[in-house]
């Protein structure tokens, strides 16, 4: 049992290693969408600007500006997957963790009562080695 207890030890700090990098990537990916919508208000305010320089690229703008929304509706889809993956890797680990720790329950419990029946032994020993100094003829 103690070997089981390890491996499940091993496994679920796996497996909050996998929700960490989870974690990571829905980080980049909001970060990622930070930046397009920077990018996008920084667009729409040049296509605002009364500067003259901005008006000859107007219709580039806009392009760029469509491009970056598909972009920010893409990332907005791989952010709800990826917000679901997180939830799923933290679901395992905590399932990992309490199966953890009744393993080590098993363990203890395991190690209590091989204690017990050595403890049991000794003084069944004890007594064996009294009654026969007592029953001596």
């Amino acid at each position: 049992m103690i070997d089981r207890h390890a491996k499940l030890k091993r496994l679920a700090t796996v497996q909050r290693q996998m929700e960490r990098v989870a974690d990571v990537e829905l980080a980049d990916i909001m970060r990622e969408r930070a930046l397009v919508a920077d990018k996008i208000d920084a667009l729409v305010s040049a296509l605002a600007s009364p500067a003259p320089v901005h008006a000859n690229f107007s219709k580039l703008y806009g392009v760029q500006i469509g491009k970056l929304k598909i972009r920010d509706q893409i990332l907005t889809g791989r952010m709800q997957l990826q917000q679901k993956k997180v939830i799923s890797e933290k679901a395992k680990a905590d399932r990992l963790d309490e199966v953890t720790a009744e393993a080590l329950e098993v363990v203890e419990r395991e190690k209590q009562d091989l204690e017990l029946e050595q403890l049991l032994e000794c003084i069944g020993a004890i007594d064996a080695q009294a009654s026969r100094k007592f029953h001596r003829p």
